[in-house]
This record gives C-alpha cells, structure tokens and sequence, in this order.
C-alpha cells in the first residue's frame, strides 16, 4: 500500500533551513492495534519547499491479513515545534476483501 501527505509549516531549524520531523506508521483492524512501524526520520534530500513538505511511503501488506475494515495511522513528529504543536496525525480507512 502505498501512502501519501503534506506536513505544512513544520519549523525550521535556524541553521540548516530544514525541519526535524519523524514519521511513524500505525495499522488497526476492528479497533484493535496490529502493527507499529518505527519512527522514522524524514528524508528531506529531495524537498523543494521546506514549507509544505511531501512524505510519501508504502507498507507491505502481506498475504496474511484478514478480509475486512482497517485504519491506516500516520504520525508525524516535528521535533523543534513547541510541545503543544509537536505531534499530528491523520488516518484513513480501507477495506481488504477476498
């Protein structure tokens, strides 16, 4: 599965121009938390806007996954925003059927 989002207005390091962010995958069936991905750190090597930075990823799904209802969790951490505003998240939702 392949996985895309924007991070807008992360905060930038006054040295390097750049920001510190992490991402993290979460996967959920029924509710139920199946699988967490490590915190990565973001690659920026490819950025062109460190305003609105593109994350884009893939998870193998393997063949061992039931039919049925998911959550895809995406975490991102901005390791120089102030605690309050440190960590957002989005998810989706999607089906597996035979």
């Amino acid at each position: 599965m392949l996985y895309g989002l924007d991070v807008y207005n992360a905060r930038l390091d006054k040295e390097t121009g750049k920001p510190q962010l992490q991402k993290q995958v979460r996967l959920f069936r029924n509710g139920q938390l199946i699988f967490t991905g490590q915190e990565v750190t973001f690659d920026l090597a490819n950025q062109t806007d460190m305003n609105q930075v593109n994350i884009v990823g893939a998870m193998h799904l393997g063949t061992e996954l039931f039919p049925g209802e998911y959550v895809l969790q995406l975490i991102v951490t901005d390791a120089l925003a102030q605690p309050k505003y440190r960590v957002a998240n989005q998810w989706i939702d999607f089906e597996i059927v035979k």
